[in-house]
């Protein structure tokens, strides 16, 4: 059985994608199209997405390793 779960890291690490996430929903309704007119707007929700995907992907990874499962 593995070690208590951080949940205060689990919480930070939720704050943080509710955070990015938020910032998301301002390009809720653009098109393709739209994205691939404007490399500002692109970069913009490329890269809010892949920092949303790392804190899912870091928060897994911690409960998995507080679970004792080796990745």
């Amino acid at each position: 059985m593995g070690r208590l779960l951080d949940q205060e890291l689990v919480h930070l690490k939720m704050q943080e994608l509710e955070k990015y996430l938020n910032q998301l929903k301002k390009y809720r309704g653009i098109t393709a199209e739209e994205l691939e007119e404007n490399l500002e707007k692109l970069w913009a929700v490329q890269h809010g997405l892949q920092l949303s995907i790392q804190v899912v992907l870091d928060t897994g990874n911690h409960i998995l390793a507080e679970a004792g499962v080796s990745i």
